[in-house]
């Protein structure tokens, strides 16, 4: 039996974060510069391709999947965390 995600890339959040320090990490992390990271993880990626993005965190990285044309599934365990990222993409 195959997983669900068998053949999808998958990316995987730095972690760590809970629901009462959410504000704090979305405002630490969603500016930072990733291009290198991004770049290198894409290529392996078809284009309009499917990413799983776990612990998505601020969605910094959810956002530029999707403005990159990529069918972005993401999550975190941090319900707040989700809701102020949400929130904040939904704002821009």
């Amino acid at each position: 039996q195959r997983m669900p995600t068998e053949g999808i890339p998958v990316s995987l959040g730095r972690g760590g974060c809970q629901n009462n320090n959410a504000d704090s990490f979305i405002d630490n992390t969603f500016n930072a510069d990733v291009t290198t990271d991004i770049h290198s993880f894409i290529k392996k990626v078809k284009p309009g391709g499917k990413i799983l993005d776990v612990g998505c965190g601020s969605g910094r990285d959810t956002l530029i999947f999707k403005n990159l044309g990529f069918n972005v599934t993401a999550f975190d365990v941090s319900e707040e965390l989700v809701k102020k990222a949400s929130e904040k993409i939904k704002a821009l």
